[in-house]
């Protein structure tokens, strides 16, 4: 009997956007009518992988889907590395064999993008998207 693969999409949703130049939070600006975040968030759930993790930080993002665990970083200030570290614990403690990690402001990466690494199987400890020719 094969062992159950446990993979976890790990959204990261907590920097302060501070380049984006507009009068709101970048993962708050509307994008054909709804959030950024919302596009990227949807795009992972729609992925359909064993969990979804997102973690949140400078801003409050409402996210209310049953399928979604949001963690806090407190400290999103000291950079990427504190979130990945908070999301890879949650994954862990899940007993996550693999953890598919993408950013909430790229909402153009659709589900099957993120199904394509989930179900890549490598030797490699860390498999990276590429466009198609």
């Amino acid at each position: 009997m094969l062992a159950k693969v446990t993979t976890t999409a790990l959204l990261l949703a907590a920097g302060g956007g501070s380049r984006f130049a507009g009068p709101t939070h970048k993962l708050l600006a509307m994008l054909d009518g709804r959030p950024v975040f919302r596009h990227a968030l949807d795009h992972v759930i729609g992925a359909r992988l064993d969990g979804v993790v997102v973690v949140t930080g400078a801003t409050d993002l409402s996210i209310d889907d049953d399928v979604v665990t949001i963690l806090h970083n407190a400290n999103w200030q000291r950079g990427q590395a504190g979130s990945l570290q908070i999301g890879l614990t949650e994954a862990a403690a899940r007993d996550s064999e693999f953890v598919v990690v993408g950013l909430a402001d790229q909402p153009f990466i659709p589900p099957a993008a993120w199904r394509a690494i989930a179900e890549a199987r490598s030797d490699a400890r860390i498999v990276v998207a590429t466009s198609m020719p």
